[in-house]
């Protein structure tokens, strides 16, 4: 086990360098998070649709001969399904937020592949627990275990089974 986790940890130290994503000038943060920031400074997308919604309901209301048959209940669906399409675009921005970063990790990779050998167990273990969501060892049988690594800046590639478990205990 601690053979595969050193092969890991050597993979992801060698990767720092290479790793496209790593920033090239001070300050400046490319990926993910750079949409996030800026869909966040945009105007409020659901708001503007709300306002529309409200505006199409008081026409309705107000005046009911300036739509044809159907023609509210059509502005209305599609309303509200760029609603629901804004929200669930904004759930994900959400993610990817509060996603931690590969970037944010490269001085514990590197500096716990060096001090290895110069650590204690505990500081071993606490160090890991920064870097790792779980260690799944997975096998069928003797000889066909396999170990992955799920590092916490990666999704969570449970999450799918995870959620359904919440819904059905």
């Amino acid at each position: 086990m601690e053979d595969a986790l050193l092969e890991w940890l050597t993979g992801e130290a060698e990767g720092i360098d290479a790793d496209p994503t790593s920033p090239q000038r001070p300050g400046h943060r490319s990926g993910p998070r750079e949409g996030c920031a800026q869909a966040r400074a945009a105007p409020s997308r659901t708001e503007q649709i709300v306002d529309a919604l409200t505006r199409l309901a008081t026409d309705n209301a107000l005046y009911p001969e300036k739509f044809p048959d159907g023609v509210y209940e059509v502005a209305r669906d599609r309303l509200v399904a760029k609603q629901t399409d804004v929200t669930v675009r904004l759930a994900k921005l959400q993610e990817v937020e509060q996603q931690p970063m590969r970037e944010e990790f490269y001085p514990v990779v590197a500096g716990l592949l060096e001090e290895w050998d110069t650590l204690l167990a505990t500081e071993k273990n606490n160090l890991l627990r920064k870097l790792l969501r779980r260690v799944a060892l997975t096998g069928t049988g003797r000889g066909s275990e396999s170990i992955d690594f799920h590092p916490v800046w990666e999704p969570n590639p449970w999450a799918t089974n995870l959620k359904e478990e919440e819904h059905h205990p």
